[in-house]
């Protein structure tokens, strides 16, 4: 077993041992609140990119409904357009 993974014997260690690893421990602390606190940040501007984003694909949809009713308009006058043409001939 590597020394990592036996904690110190603080029962019988001197202060200095146990001051080096609460000092050892406060850093890392710090260190895992910094990383903390930068994950919150990273996770709130991805929130506002998934909000920014559903609301462009809901302006995208309404979009693409008007093409839609736009295209089905067109499609129905070169049909009536045609047909006309059609009867005319006849």
């Amino acid at each position: 077993m590597s020394k990592k993974d036996n904690p110190p014997d603080f029962e019988h260690a001197d202060h200095s041992t146990i001051w080096k690893s609460i000092q050892k421990n406060s850093d890392t602390i710090e260190k895992l609140e910094k990383l903390i606190r930068e994950n919150s940040e990273v996770i709130s501007t991805l929130r506002d990119s998934v909000q920014e984003n559903s609301e462009a694909i809901g302006t995208l949809q309404e979009s693409m409904d008007w093409v839609k009713r736009i295209l089905t308009g067109v499609f129905v006058a070169i049909c009536i357009t045609l047909i006309s043409l059609i009867i005319s001939m006849l």
